[in-house]
């Protein structure tokens, strides 16, 4: 009998939760801001009780907005994620189907971009970030259009397949977005891709 209330005694007695890997918060985020790659970091908790999101789950995370504010360091769960945002004031979307040599190819959404003119004829080399190399983005020069003038500094909103060309949805101000639209229409831009 004292055997048996031993074995009771010890499958009551609690045990520690095991540590899984979710996403963190690698800075605060403000409601309604589009999550970037560089918004996130993996972190292992052993929280119980508290739907966090897995860090296996980060591309459905990034390029959405934060529903709340978050705090840098705090394990996301799912009410702190929300949809995909829309452009806020002084912002607009533009499309870019662009065919290979325009567009570096590994580009997410959230990663830092720059738009440059390249009339037709002319192409340009997108390359990505070298490790360890600091990049700037390039500074936008209003009514700039030769070859190689960056005609909008901006972040890619979205990424997709086109007919023989990579679909961008690129984040500008809206001060330049008629001006990348009109030059996309002609067949002259050309993406870069700055950091991530």
């Amino acid at each position: 009998m004292f055997g048996a209330a031993v074995i009771a005694f010890t499958d009551l007695e609690p045990r520690s939760p095991r540590a899984v890997a979710v996403l963190v918060a690698a800075r605060p985020l403000t409601a309604g801001h589009a999550i970037a790659e560089s918004d996130l970091r993996v972190a292992l908790v052993t929280a119980q009780g508290v739907a966090t999101l897995p860090a296996a789950g980060r591309a459905g995370v990034v390029g959405r907005a934060a529903a709340l504010d978050v705090a840098a360091g705090a394990p996301l769960v799912a009410g702190d994620v929300g949809g995909v945002p829309g452009p806020g004031p002084g912002q607009a979307v533009v499309g870019l189907a662009l065919r290979a040599g325009q567009v570096p190819v590994g580009l997410r959404p959230g990663d830092s971009v720059a738009v440059l003119a390249t009339p037709r004829g002319a192409t340009a080399s997108p390359t990505a970030p070298v490790p360890g190399v600091s990049a700037r983005p390039p500074v936008a020069r209003p009514g700039a259009g030769g070859l190689g003038d960056v005609l909008a500094a901006g972040r890619v909103w979205s990424v997709g397949p086109g007919e023989g060309a990579t679909v961008l949805g690129v984040l500008v101000s809206a001060d330049a977005a008629a001006g990348v639209a009109a030059a996309a229409a002609a067949d002259g831009v050309s993406v870069v891709w700055v950091s991530r």
